[in-house]
């Protein structure tokens, strides 16, 4: 069996209103449902060849400390840019916060691809990643 491609990420986020605000605005996603149920809220986001689905829990989870990057459970999804260092520039400017700056990978089977790692407004880990 193999899947014909990636359909939507899962991202938990404290406030739905505002994380759909942060990934429409910072990266151009459009809003195409939005579903109320007693327990959890969810706005389906869609790009350009994949959709991101937020999902605002009632109670909200907890969050102790943000997960560190090899935490189990911990995770992150990429979006394929065209220019790193300029996304990264621009989104810096609009203040959002980086893990790490643009980095071209110097060696292996990623050689010459550029990676940065920003974060929404809950921490999770949202890859940019450029082809070589």
């Amino acid at each position: 069996m193999r899947p014909l491609g990636l359909h939507h990420a899962g991202v938990v986020v404290s406030d739905l209103d505002a994380s759909v605000a942060f990934y429409t605005e910072m990266f151009g996603a459009a809003e195409t449902l939005r579903v109320e149920h007693e327990q959890v809220s969810l706005a389906m986001l869609e790009l350009s060849n994949a959709c991101i689905e937020l999902l605002a829990y009632r109670p909200p989870g907890r969050r102790d400390r943000m997960a560190a990057e090899n935490d189990l459970g911990a995770g992150h999804f990429a979006l394929l840019m065209d220019d790193v260092a300029g996304a990264h520039a621009r989104l810096v400017a609009r203040g959002v916060a980086f893990a790490s700056p643009p980095e071209r990978i110097a060696d292996g089977p990623s050689e010459g691809y550029v990676i940065a790692f920003c974060l929404d407004p809950d921490g999770n880990r949202i890859e940019l990643i450029q082809r070589p």
